[in-house]
């Protein structure tokens, strides 16, 4: 989500450079994340969604519909 780097259309070396170390960062945090034997980095509710939406679950076989309420309200995870 770089929004502030979206209208150039070439990264100076700086945006380059701060964008590189973020990337590193958010890599780093989901490592320990999903490291079970980590707790230095708790799993957030979105987290284990997002595992569990990376496994590919076929619902397709268990269910024929699923409703959702307040759709307006999930994280694009559910969605």
């Amino acid at each position: 989500h770089f929004v502030r780097f979206q209208s150039n259309r070439r990264l100076t070396s700086v945006q380059q450079q701060y964008m590189s170390k973020a990337l590193n960062l958010t890599r780093d945090v989901w490592e320990k994340m999903v490291d079970i034997q980590d707790r230095s980095v708790s799993m957030t509710h979105d987290g284990y969604l997002k595992l569990y939406q990376m496994s590919q679950p076929d619902l397709s076989q268990r269910f024929g519909a699923i409703l959702l309420d307040e759709g307006q309200d999930v994280n694009p995870v559910i969605a």
